[in-house]
């Protein structure tokens, strides 16, 4: 049964169709956009970092990060013994100890920003810059 939980905890983490291509559309989408729509409509918010670029122009980056871990479970143990003469022998097998591993999704996203306030570019990097297809 633990393992048929687990099963299906790994099915919907990997399903949905959610991919970097997906990421790509989504941040197309805010070029020739203003930074204000980005940070104050747009649910992006106050970015985790900004920068001052070398021509003037600004970068606002974002940075999400997520840990999980998968539940612990142990497989049941059987136990055989073997008398001989005076002595029992015992073999224990299976209990097991799986799972408790600690899994890190993150992403950081960098808008590029002109004078103008327009966003221009972006850039991102990680393992989870992801975005569902519709």
């Amino acid at each position: 049964m633990n393992r048929a939980i687990l099963l299906i905890i790994l099915t919907s983490l990997f399903s949905g169709c959610a991919t970097t291509a997906a990421y790509k559309k989504v941040l197309n989408t805010w070029i020739g956009s203003s930074a204000e729509h980005l940070i104050y409509t747009a649910g992006w918010g106050i970015p985790t970092s900004e920068f001052t670029l070398p021509n003037g122009d600004k970068a606002y980056c974002y940075y999400r990060h997520r840990s999980f871990r998968t539940p612990m479970y142990t497989t049941p143990s059987t136990s055989y013994s073997t008398v001989v003469g005076n002595t029992v022998y015992t073999n224990t097998y299976g209990g097991n100890i799986a799972g408790g591993q600690t899994f890190t999704r993150d992403c950081r996203t960098c808008f590029f920003i002109n004078k103008k306030n327009i966003i221009y570019n972006y850039n991102f990097s990680g393992n989870n810059c992801v975005a569902y297809t519709s």
